[in-house]
């Protein structure tokens, strides 16, 4: 072996994707119903989340803190944070600070359709980034996918209708599914409308139910079909009680695996 095939080898090892991380790891079984919780300033649908820690319009640096670590104490296996300014309030300091403030595995929630938004998610200390399969050409989804796998990134891959599955058919890197109950193209929520794109995806992909929990009833009709979680905001940060609502929610998905 020469000079250059050691080197080769050597960086290979260092540098080139063995396996997914660990946000994948805590969602890639069927069954596991672990919670993300998401931190969002606010929502085109429901306005201001964070009026009682909030202060100024967007408030501060200790609303991320105090908020990931009532979810970190309440059993949380991962949370979500809301980066996109324009709808959400969110900004990549909001990511930052999330870094520095849980040892949860971090999802990156935005509208992402560049690479570079893919380095600033790594470089601001996310787990995982959100595509959305509906937003996305096939090309541009496959090549975005494919690049975050490379940079370290995790995926998880959304999509609303059963039809955007055939944009991930022949996708050949690990990712989380997302199933959203919200129509991003009218903000609607459909809890019908997702159970019957869960009922017909196949059963042996990792996926999680996003949006639209408003008690815990909304989560029984998914439990027969073993999703590996839930991804939950609005509902979290509407509660009076955050900690004892994720607690409440926790538990019930625990017994609902045995």
């Amino acid at each position: 072996m020469d000079f250059l095939e050691r080197v080769r080898l050597e960086k290979e090892q260092l540098y080139v994707r063995a396996s997914p991380g660990r946000f994948y790891k805590s969602f890639s079984q069927r069954g596991t119903c672990g919670v993300i919780a998401e931190f969002k300033r606010r929502s085109p649908s429901e306005g201001p989340l964070l009026q009682e820690v909030t202060c100024g319009a967007k408030g501060t640096p200790d609303d991320v803190r105090q908020v990931l670590a009532d979810y970190e104490r309440a059993g949380a296996s991962a949370v979500s944070i809301l980066t996109d300014t324009p709808r959400f309030d969110g900004s990549l300091e909001d990511l930052k600070m999330a870094r520095t403030a849980t040892s949860l595995p971090i999802l990156r929630k935005d509208f992402i359709v560049s690479s570079r938004q893919l380095c600033e998610s790594i470089l601001y200390g996310a787990d995982c980034v959100l595509l959305i399969a509906e937003m996305l050409e096939k090309e541009q989804l496959q090549k975005l996918a494919y690049f975050a796998y490379e940079l370290g990134l995790d995926l998880l891959i959304e999509l609303h209708e059963l039809e955007s599955y055939e944009k991930l058919k022949d996708l050949s890197v690990p990712y989380v599914l997302g199933v959203n109950s919200r129509n991003l193209r009218t903000l609607q929520v459909s809890h019908t409308h997702t159970l019957e794109v869960v009922k017909k995806l196949p059963s042996d992909i990792p996926l999680v139910v996003e949006s639209g929990v408003k008690r815990l009833e909304d989560l029984e009709p998914y439990l027969p079909y073993k999703p590996s979680g839930f991804l939950i905001g609005t509902y979290l940060l509407k509660s009076s009680d955050r900690v004892k609502t994720l607690r409440e929610l926790v538990a019930f998905l625990a017994r609902a695996r045995k």
